[in-house]
């Protein structure tokens, strides 16, 4: 008999997680979802402050012998790593945020820089697009939807008409 292959080795291993201790954390977000709004927490002010004090007072509940939370009678320690995921995932929505909007910010740059240099050269007797040479009278020559995108890129850019 052949054994079957399956190359998973560098792939996630979910399976790690402690699938009852998954169980009580998403009865906390179901608690939380009943209690509020699914997602709500997505939109409380100041969060990162807010779930790191909520997180500190169910550890504390807990480390001082209270195992359940009073309002929701789910373990303490469920409601910390609800909060604690919060604020994780705040924190990689942050990044990826920042990334965009560098990215973003880079593009913008770039394209005002390219823009700049092209209105430029048309300013100073003409600029190369595929190899031909042109100036501000007969860049129309270029494909309608080429010199509609060279002049709007103009206009918005620069003002002009």
């Amino acid at each position: 008999m052949i054994a079957g292959i399956k190359y998973d080795g560098d792939k996630l291993m979910y399976n790690l997680v402690p699938m009852q201790a998954q169980e009580e954390v998403v009865k906390v977000l179901t608690h939380g979802a009943k209690k509020y709004a699914p997602d709500n927490w997505k939109q409380v002010p100041d969060l990162q402050d807010r779930y790191y004090s909520a997180a500190l007072r169910h550890l504390e509940a807990h480390r001082a012998g209270e195992r359940y939370d009073i309002d929701s009678g789910l373990p303490h320690l469920a409601h910390v790593a609800c909060c604690m995921l919060f604020k994780l995932q705040d924190d990689i929505d942050g990044q990826n945020e920042k990334v965009r909007n560098e990215g973003q910010s880079s593009i913008q740059s770039a394209a005002k820089a390219a823009i700049g240099e092209f209105s430029d050269s048309l300013h100073e007797g003409g600029a190369e697009v595929r190899g031909e040479q042109l100036d501000e009278r007969n860049f129309r020559r270029l494909s309608e939807g080429e010199g509609q995108l060279i002049e709007a890129l103009l206009s918005a850019s620069f003002g002009r008409d």
